[in-house]
């Protein structure tokens, strides 16, 4: 076998730990819990996750480095295997729980659960999560694994990387030509990501992607080629007083800097994708340089306090429990506020991060798996036939259980409520016969135009406006209302009476009301359908207000209040809380009617 791939049992390198990098990590998962559980408090919380990439790639590389400085080669069996103990223990626990649970929920969590877990144990739900197509449904309906995208960019950086690196170092490539080499790599997957992302479109394709998100890894590579030592206990070198204090001085800046990104970003934003997400990468690099100058300053002593390394320290076991806990909360309580959600969310998720990190993590690190199960039955034995008999009921429990969720996976519906309700409005709107919007009824005179929730409601439009023009499509927002609204004017199919609904998928500004007003002309009326949509769905609300506001500003204009009529009776939702079952669509309808006739 050759050196670079020996899995000696040689004592390990010893390296430096650097408290610094653990509060980083608390900030990079305290963004995204955040951002996912609070998203309008922070709108860019994502950028935690290319925080957690940059550090992986510093540490992940700067490791090989020590090893190789060390010993002279890289012992990649080893490597592997301390990788495999220190991720597998915790995602195994999330996995189990969390799809035993999901199955005595059922209903949509279970949907696509087989798929999300082939992908999760084999890494790959990335890739997986690009070719299932539902990212639109991914939004309303969330799905109990998505986050573990992340999680397989990262291993299969693990799996490829020290390969090269290892060839690299045999090659004795210089320092200076590995720097450019993983700064260039860096550069190519963030412009990849900036060039394949279309403006206006869903993002899945460059956000899953390895080939497109990798140069957070790629970027924290590079930083570690550039300082080679600075992890090694034996060759470290510190810097001087006066350039401690300027890294700093910019760590500090970058910091401040990655606050506004997680604030300022938004997933719904071109920018993010087009620079947002390398700039955040960039500015990362800048605080994790400052931390490996040797020196303590403002920075390195605000992130090593206690609290933010016990956060750190857990931040991949609060990464893995908090998703599932609030997709399962979600689907058992979909009124439930927001804060109350977030909160018992947080709780839950810090009691079991704490319970599988000292129980389950922590063991299989220091002992091995081997060695974490024979201490286990060795302790469970001395305490005697009681201990003995708990333990052979929690065997039987979990036996149980992995029934339960294997079932869970197998019943699994295809489809969510909110897509059922969808396709069934779309099978409506598409088998209207030409002619079908002409006639002498209620909506003769009527155009709407609309999003999913419109499509959902069709039958129930047409009993209620016989004869209007229904246009309506899944994904569209108020920002495609005017260039819809010309369309239909060019086919001579736009009434005096035009209902728009899409103040559902994105917020928009007065100018969007104005440029519709513009194509409608001064001789029709205009009737606007506010949105309803969870809380969390924080753009719905600034929707609606911008369209009140546009209703004081024209006489043309009215408001087919839809969120009010609906806020009563939420149970006439699907699960997702945003598209309408029957009743919701009779709802839907009769508010619009209404509103046409003035009533």
């Amino acid at each position: 076998m050759r050196p670079g791939l020996e899995a000696s049992r040689a004592p390990r390198p010893r390296h430096v730990g650097v408290p610094g990098l653990d509060g980083l990590r608390a900030l990079a998962v305290v963004l995204v819990m955040l951002y996912h559980l609070l998203p309008q408090w922070v709108p860019g919380g994502m950028i935690g996750v290319d925080v957690f990439f940059v550090i992986s790639g510093f540490l992940i590389t700067s490791l090989l480095l020590v090893e190789f400085r060390s010993t002279g080669r890289i012992r990649l069996g080893a490597f592997w295997l301390r990788r495999a103990r220190r991720l597998l223990p915790a995602m195994l626990l999330v996995l189990f729980v969390s799809t035993t649970a999901a199955a005595l929920l059922g209903g949509d969590v279970l949907v696509g659960l087989g798929r999300q877990l082939t992908g999760a144990l084999t890494y790959t739900s990335n890739w997986l999560g690009i070719t299932s197509g539902s990212a639109y449904f991914a939004q309303t309906s969330p799905q109990l694994l998505t986050h573990f995208w992340s999680l397989s960019v990262e291993e299969q950086f693990y799996v490829a990387w020290p390969l090269l690196v290892v060839g690299l170092l045999l090659l004795k490539v210089r320092r200076a030509l590995l720097v450019g080499a993983a700064t260039a790599a860096a550069v190519a997957s963030a412009a990849g990501m900036a060039a394949l992302h279309v403006p206006g479109s869903e993002a899945t394709r460059v956000y899953f992607g390895t080939d497109t998100h990798s140069f957070g890894l790629m970027a924290g590579a590079a930083l570690a080629f550039a300082l080679p030592h600075a992890l090694d206990a034996a060759r470290r070198v510190t810097v001087g007083p006066v350039a401690a204090r300027v890294r700093h001085a910019v760590g500090l800046v970058c910091l401040a800097g990655l606050v506004a990104c997680g604030v300022l970003l938004t997933e719904r934003s071109d920018v993010t994708y087009q620079g947002g997400l390398a700039l955040a990468t960039l500015l990362t690099v800048g605080v994790v340089q400052a931390l490996m100058t040797g020196h303590a300053g403002v920075l390195s002593r605000a992130l090593a306090l206690r609290p933010l390394v016990w956060i750190g320290r857990r931040s991949y076991g609060l990464y893995l429990w908090h998703w599932p806990l609030f997709v399962l909360l979600h689907y058992a309580n979909p009124t439930l506020p927001i804060l109350a959600q977030a909160l018992i969310v947080a709780v839950v998720t810090l009691a079991a991060t704490e319970a599988s990190y000292r129980w389950v993590e922590l063991p299989v690190l220091r002992l091995g798996w081997r060695g974490a199960i024979r201490s286990l039955a060795a302790h469970t034995l001395s305490r005697g036939r009681k201990a003995l008999a708990v333990a052979v009921v929690a065997v039987t429990a979990v036996l149980g259980s992995a029934g339960v969720a294997a079932a869970g996976v197998v019943d699994a519906p295809a489809i969510t409520q909110a897509q059922r309700q969808i396709e069934s409005g779309q099978r409506v709107l598409d088998a209207r016969p030409t002619g079908a919007d002409r006639g002498d009824g209620a909506g003769d005179d009527v155009t709407v135009i609309g999003d999913s929730v419109t499509v959902a409601s069709t039958a129930a439009l047409e009993r209620d406006l016989p004869g209007a023009v229904i246009d309506a499509s899944v994904g569209r927002s108020m920002n495609d209302a005017a260039d819809v609204a010309g369309r239909l004017a060019g086919k001579g199919r736009l009434n005096r009476t035009v209902v728009v609904g899409l103040a559902t998928n994105a917020d928009f500004s007065g100018a969007r009301v104005r440029e519709l007003l513009d194509v409608l002309g001064p001789d029709r009326r205009l009737v606007l359908v506010t949105g309803f949509a969870p809380d969390r769905v924080y753009w719905t609300s600034e929707a609606n207000r911008a369209l009140r506001e546009a209703v004081t500003d024209d006489p043309r204009i009215t408001v087919a209040d839809w969120q009010t009529a609906i806020s009563a009776h939420a149970d006439w939702l699907a699960s997702d809380g945003i598209h309408p079952t029957p009743r919701g669509q009779q709802l839907y309808a009769d508010v619009i009617a209404r509103a046409v006739r003035g009533s």
